[in-house]
């Protein structure tokens, strides 16, 4: 037989091919708890989710239908009848299994959820965002010092062989033609040339 498992801010719902409810286990009613745990379902199988389905497993469901991919998921159907069935009814769901007295109540709920996983997400992006930074700056970092290695080798090799200097302008040739060829007489023109 075969189960849904709908993961929603108030928790975890188990439901069979004909949107009945068979198991539920609630998330914390606290909206931060409930934000970690649902950025949490994203990417693996929370606990709430993994006792739905050793519940439906004891009523003989054989086969859990996830919306989404996550490592331990066989089965997935996105945007399968139950998980609408349930997203339709979550207001009413929420008042039936206490986690509010009335729809007012509800979109408060919503509201400081989504604003919990909006903190998240701003969290991570910043985080990023520095990242990219960091880069940036480490690549601006690396271009100083190359160009002021580079200085030095046409410095030092225009010495001994100040033609090449201003026959080459790009500095990964000269760097190629010094490290190829060495010193002056093995130096060949036409190589300067290309």
């Amino acid at each position: 037989m075969r189960a849904y498992i709908v993961t929603t801010l108030l928790g975890v719902f188990g439901v069979d091919e004909r949107n009945k409810i068979l198991a539920f286990k609630p998330f914390p009613n606290d909206p931060a708890k409930m934000a970690e745990k649902l950025r949490l379902s994203d990417v693996e199988m929370i606990e709430e989710e993994k006792q739905v389905r050793n519940e439906l497993g004891r009523k003989k469901f054989r086969e859990f239908v996830f919306s989404y991919r996550k490592p331990e998921v066989k089965h997935i159907e996105p945007n399968n009848k139950a998980e609408k069935y349930i997203k339709e009814n979550l207001r009413k769901l929420a008042v039936d299994y206490k986690f509010v007295k009335d729809q007012a109540e509800f979109n408060q709920l919503l509201s400081k959820v989504n604003i919990e996983l909006t903190k998240v997400k701003i969290k991570r992006a910043i985080g990023r965002d520095s990242l990219v930074i960091q880069t940036n700056r480490t690549i601006e970092e690396l271009d100083k010092s190359i160009n002021v290695f580079m200085e030095r080798l046409r410095e030092f090799y225009g010495l001994h062989f100040p033609e090449m200097d201003r026959a080459v302008d790009s500095h990964e040739k000269f760097a190629k033609l010094v490290e190829k060829y060495g010193s002056r007489e093995k130096m060949v023109a036409v190589e300067i040339e290309k």
